[in-house]
């Protein structure tokens, strides 16, 4: 039956965002960890250089000066205590993350109509009207930058310690073949 088949490719979906969203989160907090161990650790350094050349004449040694000087000027930009980025709507500034959210709501309003009815024609529309276009977008445009202009333009190699190849193709593949499916599926009505 093509309906429990759509409940399958849905569920198979919802899982595959939820894990994305959760790999993505995961790796945020380790970056801001990281982040924050480093400053912690810099402030750590310049007050102990800070102290140390209190005891002994500055002059003697040029490169603890030089270093202490160094030092202050961290801490006085900032990186020896902890400041939160203020940046406006974080990761939802990316059209990646609104797209997964988006796909979530609408897998699971897919999941929900199978059992419920009712839900059907606003699942509908949330699919027509922003799950699929949304989707198509992001896929298409992602791919597009990467093969057409390079990598270092949209995805630097150096976010592959933050966001690994799998939730990569999560968030900017498999969305695609996914909707797809939805749309042959699902008996979706587009009024």
């Amino acid at each position: 039956d093509s309906s429990n088949l759509a409940l399958l490719v849905n569920l198979v979906a919802l899982s595959a965002y939820l894990y994305s969203m959760y790999m993505i989160y995961q790796r945020e907090i380790r970056k801001l960890e990281s982040k924050l161990a480093r400053r912690i650790s810099l402030c750590h350094l310049g007050l102990e250089l800070s102290s140390s050349t209190h005891q002994q004449p500055l002059h003697s040694n040029r490169q603890t000066h030089r270093s202490t000087e160094n030092n202050t000027a961290q801490l006085e930009q900032g990186y020896g205590e902890y400041r939160p980025e203020i940046r406006p709507y974080g990761r939802l500034q990316f059209l990646t993350i609104q797209c997964l959210f988006i796909q979530a709501i609408s897998t699971s309003l897919h999941v929900l109509s199978h059992f419920h009815k009712p839900l059907k024609g606003v699942s509908d529309v949330v699919f027509t009207a922003l799950a699929f276009p949304i989707g198509s977008i992001v896929v298409y445009t992602f791919w597009l930058v990467w093969f057409g202009m390079g990598r270092e333009y949209i995805f630097p190699a150096v976010l592959d310690d933050y966001y690994p190849p799998v939730v990569n193709h999560m968030t900017h593949t498999v969305i695609v073949p996914l909707n797809m499916l939805l749309a042959v599926l699902v008996n979706h009505k587009y009024a």
